[in-house]
C-alpha cells in the first residue's frame, strides 16, 4: 500500500518544482513569464491503491505556462522589462551615441576610463597620439557599450519569445514519468528518487555560486559610480543595467545548466534500471520490453531537442557579442598606459581582467555540462551493446529492437548545439580563444598604423 504522499507526487511536475527556484529569481528580473496552474482533475489515480477516502477526493495536476490571463503580477513584469528596455535606451542615446536626451548626466559614463589626450597628432604621451586615443576611446566608449546594451536586451527578448517552448519541457517530465513508471516498475521508485534528489542538491551548489557572484560585483560597481556625487538618473541606469547583465546572465546559465543535469540524470538512471530488468529476467529481455526502452530513450532525445529550440539563438549570439566584448577589454587593458592614473584606472583594470575571466569561465562550465550529457548517452549505448540479452539467432525481432538502440546512440548523438551551428565542446572554446586572439593582432596592427604620425614625445 502506498502513502498520501506518494499519491500525490503523481500529480506534481517534481522536476518543475526543481525548476522553479531558479525560475522565481529570474521572474524578479523580468526575465520569466511563466506561473505554475493547477489543473483539477476527477479523482486521483487507482494505481496507487490508498485509503478509500482518498480515493474519492480530487487532484490537482501542476502545469507550467506563459501568462494565460492579464494579473498583477504580469503587469509588474512588464512594467519592469519597460524600466530595463528605457534604461538600456537612454543608456545608448547619452553615452554611445553622446546625445543629450532626458538624462544628461549620462554622458559622464563615457570618461571611464579616462584616456590621455595630446593636443594633436604631433604630439605623443606615454607612447600614444590623438589617432590612437580616439580609436581606443571609440571601441571601448561606443563598441563595448553598445554591445553590452545588445547583450541585455536580447536575452530579455529571448526569455520571452521561447517561454512557451520551454514551459512544454518542463510539463513533458509530468507525462514522461507514467511512462517511465510502467517500463520499470517497481525499480522505478528508486530512480525517481535518485533523479530528483540529485537535481536538488545540483540546484543548491548553482544557486550558491550564481547569486554569491552578483553580489561580489555590485561592492565595486558602485565604488566605481561614485554614487554620492552622481546624479539619481546616473545611479538609477547604472542599476537597472547591471542587474541586467550580471544577475540575469548568470540565472539564464543556471537554468540552462540543471536542464542539460535533468537530461543527464535520466541517461544514468535509464541504464541502472536497465541492469536491473536484465538481472531480473536472467537475460530473457522480450522484443516489446526493448522496444519500450528505445520508446524512452526517444523521448528524452525530443527533449534536447525541444531545450535546444529554447537556447541556440540566444546562446549563439551571446557567444558571439561576448567574444569581442572580451577582445576589446583584452585590447584596451593591454594598452593601459594609454589611462591616466586617476582612481578609477585600478578599477577598470580588474573589470578588464575580469570580463574576458569571467566569460570564458561561464563558457567552459557550459562546454562541461553539455560534454557530460552526451558522455552519458554514449556510455548507455556502449552498456547496451556489451549486455547479454539472452538473444539467439531465433530471436530476430529482439535483435533488432536493440541493434536499432545502438545504432541511433552512435550515429545521432545527442549533442548541445547552438542554431546547428557550433556545437558546445572544448574545440569551441580553443576555436574562440584562437578568434580573440586574431582580433588582437588586427587591432594591434591598426594602431601601429597609426603611430608613425607622431613626431616626439613629452
Amino acid at each position: 500500500m502506498c502513502t498520501s504522499d506518494r499519491c500525490q507526487s503523481k500529480n506534481k511536475c517534481e522536476i518543475g518544482e526543481e525548476l522553479w527556484p531558479i525560475l522565481v529569481l529570474l521572474k524578479c528580473l523580468g526575465n520569466c513569464p511563466l506561473v505554475k496552474r493547477r489543473i483539477e482533475t476527477k479523482s486521483i489515480s487507482t494505481s496507487c491503491p490508498c485509503d478509500s477516502e482518498r480515493n474519492q477526493a480530487s487532484a490537482s495536476a501542476i502545469v507550467y505556462q506563459f501568462y494565460s490571463t492579464i494579473s498583477l503580477e504580469a503587469i509588474f513584469q512588464v512594467m519592469l522589462n519597460f524600466i530595463y528596455i528605457t534604461a538600456s535606451i537612454l543608456y545608448v542615446g547619452n553615452v554611445v551615441l553622446q546625445k543629450s536626451f532626458i538624462a544628461t548626466s549620462l554622458q559622464a559614463n563615457k570618461t571611464f576610463p579616462s584616456f590621455i589626450r595630446p593636443q594633436n597628432d604631433s604630439d605623443c604621451i606615454n607612447g600614444y597620439n590623438a589617432s590612437q586615443i580616439e580609436l581606443l576611446d571609440f571601441l571601448f566608449g561606443k563598441v563595448e557599450a553598445l554591445l553590452y546594451q545588445l547583450v541585455t536586451t536580447m536575452e530579455l527578448v529571448s526569455s520571452w519569445w521561447t517561454a512557451k517552448d520551454f514551459a512544454r519541457f518542463v510539463n513533458n517530465w509530468q507525462f514522461f514519468r507514467q511512462k517511465y513508471e510502467q517500463q520499470f516498475n517497481p525499480s522505478y521508485n528508486n530512480a525517481w528518487h535518485n533523479i530528483v534528489l540529485n537535481l536538488r542538491h545540483f540546484k543548491k551548489k548553482l544557486l550558491i555560486i550564481y547569486t554569491t557572484i552578483p553580489v561580489l560585483f555590485f561592492i565595486p560597481v558602485f565604488a566605481l559610480s561614485h554614487a554620492n556625487d552622481s546624479h539619481w538618473i546616473n545611479i538609477i541606469v547604472l542599476i537597472a543595467s547591471t542587474m541586467q547583465l550580471i544577475p540575469r546572465s548568470l540565472l539564464e546559465d543556471a537554468k540552462m545548466l540543471l536542464s542539460y543535469k535533468i537530461l543527464q540524470s535520466y541517461f544514468i538512471e535509464i541504464q541502472n534500471d536497465i541492469a536491473v530488468v536484465v538481472e531480473r529476467d536472467k537475460g530473457k529481455v522480450q522484443a516489446e520490453t526493448i522496444k519500450a526502452w528505445g520508446d524512452i530513450l526517444d523521448y528524452i532525445r525530443t527533449q534536447s531537442i525541444l531545450l535546444l529550440k529554447t537556447q541556440s539563438t540566444m546562446q549563439l549570439t551571446l557567444v558571439a557579442f561576448s567574444t569581442v566584448s572580451t577582445t576589446i577589454f583584452i585590447f584596451v587593458a593591454v594598452n593601459s598606459k594609454a589611462i591616466e592614473n586617476d582612481e578609477n584606472k585600478i578599477y577598470f583594470l580588474c573589470m578588464a581582467v575580469g570580463y574576458p575571466v569571467f566569460f570564458i569561465t561561464r563558457l567552459y562550465v557550459k562546454i562541461i555540462s553539455a560534454e557530460k550529457l552526451t558522455t552519458e548517452e554514449q556510455n548507455l549505448g556502449l552498456f547496451l551493446s556489451n549486455q547479454n540479452f539472452g538473444l539467439d539467432q531465433s530471436d530476430i525481432p529482439a535483435q533488432i529492437k536493440v541493434s536499432g538502440i545502438i545504432s541511433r546512440i552512435r550515429h545521432s548523438p545527442v549533442e548541445i548545439s547552438f542554431g546547428n551551428y557550433v556545437t558546445l565542446n572544448k574545440q569551441l572554446l580553443l576555436k574562440i580563444l584562437g578568434q580573440i586572439l586574431t582580433y588582437i593582432i588586427v587591432l594591434m596592427q591598426v594602431q601601429t598604423n597609426f603611430a608613425g604620425r607622431c613626431k616626439f614625445s613629452l
